[in-house]
């Protein structure tokens, strides 16, 4: 033959049996992704979360602001016909009374100030939450904060929070990828069959001897098969390391639906209790209100004292506040609720 030779071959083989390792691969390969959707999909909700509470925190923040806008208003008001009557009136007003008022409207005064910093640091905390430079402000677009009940059952939610909860499904995709390595380390056990085959090409400029047309090219094809017969025992540990690993996953399962029950539980309850505490605080703002108009028309007339009306105009200030505050945790408990459970219970349970 020729002194200057090349060959070229191509091998193929294709497993006809595998006693379960491929399938075992599958399952822990979609069980792993399955894991991370669920990693995603829990970042989703605390992202969704934090912006939904920051933003309603900032409409809180305006809100309290503006009461303290407002009341401070009032007791400036206050202030200056409490020096009008002890200067000009019947003398029942007293100069301590208009140095008692002037401290109450100083130290508001401040508080105000610090409400107004309260303000734009949330407006601030939601841009940061947006990713947006530390220099930025969100300013939301609503000025009042809504109210819903929340609608559906205890038992009926609790029972479909685990179709929908991140953390369940993604102990459940752990478990599926658990069994698929057990699969896997089971296959050693059995053996392993497969068909071969080869391509082959050969050159050389001489045509005789070895270099013939039917040694330059050809094709092979046959069945190989390995029988596993002594491992020293390392086939029936894995197996057994596998199993061990599925058994704890699932334990833990068992203490997440408890935990899961439990969250949702006490959610559920503090939603509740919100809900009560919005219609009694409510009821308890239009009083202070009208409690505060009719002790500054009577203190014009000089039928209450002047800590009457300074009692009620910061006992309005107060419920105000509580009742604003009492509409916001209602908020953020919802929004705690769909980072347990997800958005989709809360839509089946609006329909």
């Amino acid at each position: 033959m020729d002194e200057e030779s090349y060959r070229a071959a191509v091998e193929a083989t294709w497993l006809l049996y595998d006693g379960g390792m491929r399938k075992g691969y599958r399952e822990q390969a979609k069980g792993l992704v399955d894991m991370m959707k669920q990693d995603s999909r829990r970042t989703d909700l605390e992202i969704v979360d934090s912006v939904k509470r920051y933003y309603y925190g900032a409409v809180l923040a305006t809100q309290l602001h503006q009461i303290g806008k407002d009341t401070l208003a009032r007791m400036e008001a206050t202030l200056s016909l409490t020096e009008t009557m002890y200067k000009e009136g019947s003398g029942r007003v007293k100069k301590t009374d208009w140095l008692d008022n002037k401290v109450m409207v100083e130290s508001l005064r401040s508080m105000v100030a610090l409400l107004e910093k309260n303000e734009l640091m949330a407006q601030a905390a939601i841009a940061n939450t947006m990713g947006l430079s530390w220099k930025a402000s969100v300013i939301p677009a609503e000025r009042e904060m809504p109210f819903s009940p929340f609608p559906g059952l205890l038992d009926g939610m609790v029972s479909k929070a685990y179709q929908f909860n991140p953390d369940w499904a993604k102990v459940e995709a752990g478990i599926r990828a658990a069994e698929g390595a057990v699969r896997t380390a089971e296959s050693g056990h059995y053996p392993k069959l497969a068909i071969t085959g080869e391509l082959h090409k050969w050159w050389n400029d001489y045509d005789a001897g070895m270099a013939t047309d039917r040694n330059k090219e050809g094709w092979t094809i046959g069945i190989g098969m390995e029988i596993p017969i002594f491992s020293g025992f390392l086939t029936s540990n894995k197996v057994a390391e596998t199993r061990a690993r599925v058994s704890k996953i699932k334990e833990e399962q068992f203490l997440l639906k408890e935990g899961i029950g439990l969250q949702v539980r006490d959610t559920f309850l503090a939603l509740n209790a919100a809900e009560k505490s919005h219609q009694a605080t409510q009821d308890a703002m239009i009083a202070a209100e009208e409690s505060r108009d009719l002790n500054t028309r009577a203190y014009q007339h000089e039928l209450v004292e002047t800590e009457d009306v300074i009692r009620a105009q910061l006992m309005e200030a107060l419920m105000s506040a509580q009742h604003y505050k009492t509409r916001y945790d209602h908020i953020a408990l919802q929004s705690r609720m769909n980072l347990l459970v997800g958005t989709e219970i809360l839509k089946k349970l609006e329909h």
